[in-house]
């Protein structure tokens, strides 16, 4: 497995508290590839980090944040219940720093 080098950007949202030091979507380059999920607002929490695209279940209700770091014009989409649209986000770079995750049982990074 061949490992990437990560250099820090001053243009990641600014967050609080400690984080992970490996968070490929705080510390990076823009559009690293990455979808980054958290279950805490302001990027705190648990987290689930996508390069690869796919859909997964959203394991965790309330408030939390993202940031869509993937690649120019790469959007997730987050899915309801029935399987509908929930939200789309912007194209990278884009986050939210407060997002409410309740209604979201599914999101597709790409």
């Amino acid at each position: 497995m061949r490992m990437r080098m990560l250099a820090v950007v001053a243009a990641s949202p600014p967050a609080t508290g400690s984080l992970a030091a490996a968070d490929p979507c705080l510390e990076g380059s823009v559009h690293s590839g990455w979808f980054c999920a958290y279950s805490g607002e302001v990027y705190q929490g648990d987290a689930l980090r996508r390069y690869a695209c796919g859909k997964r279940s959203m394991p965790w209700g309330g408030y939390g944040s993202w940031i869509n770091d993937q690649t120019p014009g790469t959007r997730a989409t987050f899915c309801n219940g029935s399987g509908g649209v929930h939200d789309v986000t912007d194209a990278p770079y884009s986050y939210s720093r407060s997002y409410y995750w309740t209604p979201v049982w599914n999101v597709r990074n790409c």
